[in-house]
């Protein structure tokens, strides 16, 4: 492809697809796609383009991938939490509702747009053992984790443990907005579930986004 997208989110999930996909059935997961913090749609409009450029040069159908969207759509939630306080954040900040967003997909006019499922509500109470449960048929390739807080991502990295495959990919929005102070924010989420040895996150700069990519391994492969 002529695009221009090296150093852009959408060139990260466009390689992330292929990366994937060229290996032999079950060296890698391939095909869904996880959202956690939907916001006004950003990242989710990048995968979507990228996706669109993967399935025309690669001639894959759209239907083999799948897209799950994962937001309350009322915004950052309260926390009194301080390894989530941060003075450039407050309650309700990100708040976009899913008509809206549906609307700016549909205003893309992209070929080779996935299903895209939409999951409602505040993590701690969205994500329950029966989602879980459901999601088992379609395990997340990549994962895109932009929810600000500390707590936010620690529930998500719990939830997601029984059902993580080896080389899911994960982008992780908001790592340095605490200057890399790891008791805070995604950065401490992400060194807790380390530290519990189930499995690793492993900072994986070779398909761009060098300081947000990560790969998961399982413990034993």
């Amino acid at each position: 492809s002529d695009l221009k997208i090296d150093r852009t989110l959408e060139g990260f999930f466009y390689r992330s697809l292929i990366h994937q996909f060229k290996f032999p059935k079950g060296v890698y997961p391939f095909g869904n796609y996880y959202e956690f913090g939907v916001g006004e749609g950003n990242s989710l409009i990048q995968y979507l383009k990228a996706v669109s450029l993967f399935c025309k040069d690669y001639k894959v159908l759209s239907d083999k991938l799948k897209i799950f969207a994962f937001d309350s759509f009322e915004g950052l939630p309260k926390s009194v939490i301080k390894e989530d306080k941060h003075q450039l954040w407050s309650e309700g900040d990100f708040s976009c509702s899913k008509q809206d967003i549906e609307e700016k997909i549909s205003n893309l006019n992209l070929e080779n747009t996935p299903e895209i499922t939409y999951i409602e509500g505040f993590f701690e109470k969205s994500l329950t053992d029966s989602l879980r449960q459901k999601m088992i048929q379609s395990p997340p390739a990549i994962i895109t984790i932009d929810v600000d807080y500390y707590t936010s991502t620690k529930t998500i990295l719990d939830w997601l443990k029984p059902i993580l495959p080896s080389g899911t990919i994960f982008y992780f929005d908001d790592i340095w907005p605490f200057h890399g102070n790891p008791n805070y924010g995604e950065l401490k989420a992400i060194n807790e579930f380390n530290k519990e040895n189930f499995g690793y996150l492993t900072p994986f700069p070779i398909l761009g986004m060098i300081s947000q990519a990560y790969i998961y391994s399982k413990k034993i492969l």
